[in-house]
């Protein structure tokens, strides 16, 4: 395993893997307002792993729609590093540490050169951290957390398994794009046989939406003006016009 002060970037699966395994309280990061993507493999990564596994997920970083995803997992959820004893993060689905979504913590030196293995399929990824395992060809990080799990052994169960589907299926926007669809529906068939509950994920990601986030749909189209002969169009919503909707700032990623 490489150690805090020798950057091991470029990292195989095997090496990425190794330095896991090498920690005994991990803590998994993803990236500011996280997405399902990395959500999905945030959470199954400390629902499977076998060591105890702490997620980083500050209060109110997390939109309304996708807290069913924190629900299932049922993980221990802190709002800063610095609120645990870990002894090396685990950082997925992020493409340079300043975007780790680290709450408080973010302008310190919040990984006090603790082991950082990145997991990451980002092709702008920056190379931070200790250990990269970086795959740009993969269609989503979900994807990713999935071989790690496998390759460790770990047991996938129907939440896991849902999981990391809901996170395939948001990056690649339900099959229909991605730099490799061939693997990631094949990720996904092994998915769906291990119990991922494809038909709630698709209902929850594309088919449902509370009051609040209709009112903030409704602004956001409402705002809407175009450019360049109507071929840009953009939007704005101030905190007072996303605050009156009854939404905060992580619900309007989507």
């Amino acid at each position: 395993m490489a150690s805090a002060g020798m950057a091991k970037r470029g990292a195989t699966l095997e090496e990425a893997c190794e330095a896991i395994l090498a920690m005994q309280r991990p803590i998994v990061i993803g990236h500011v307002v996280p997405d399902a993507d990395c959500l999905g493999s945030m959470l199954a990564f400390a629902q499977a792993w076998g060591a105890p596994v702490t997620t980083c997920l500050p209060q109110g970083s997390v939109s309304r729609r996708l807290q069913f995803l924190i629900d299932w997992a049922g993980v221990a959820v802190i709002d800063s590093p610095a609120a645990s004893d870990a002894d090396g993060y685990v950082v997925v689905d992020t493409a340079r540490q300043s975007r780790c979504n680290v709450g408080s913590a973010a302008s310190a030196d919040w990984s006090s050169g603790k082991t950082m293995v990145v997991i990451d399929h980002h092709a702008g990824n920056q190379g931070f951290g200790q250990v990269g395992w970086v795959v740009p060809d993969a269609s989503s990080n979900a994807e990713l957390v999935y071989r790690c799990l496998r390759h460790t052994g770990c047991p996938i169960d129907e939440i896991a398994a849902s999981l990391l589907y809901a996170g395939v299926h948001a990056d690649t926007r339900g099959f229909t794009i991605g730099v490799n669809l061939v693997a990631s529906l094949a990720v996904a068939a092994e998915l769906a046989e291990a119990g991922a509950r494809v038909g709630e994920i698709g209902t929850r990601l594309c088919r449902n939406q509370s009051q609040e986030e209709f009112d903030l749909c409704r602004l956001i189209y409402r705002n809407t003006r175009t450019i360049a002969q109507g071929k840009i169009a953009y939007s704005t919503a101030d905190s007072s016009e996303i605050a009156g909707c009854g939404c905060k700032p992580a619900d309007i990623d989507e």
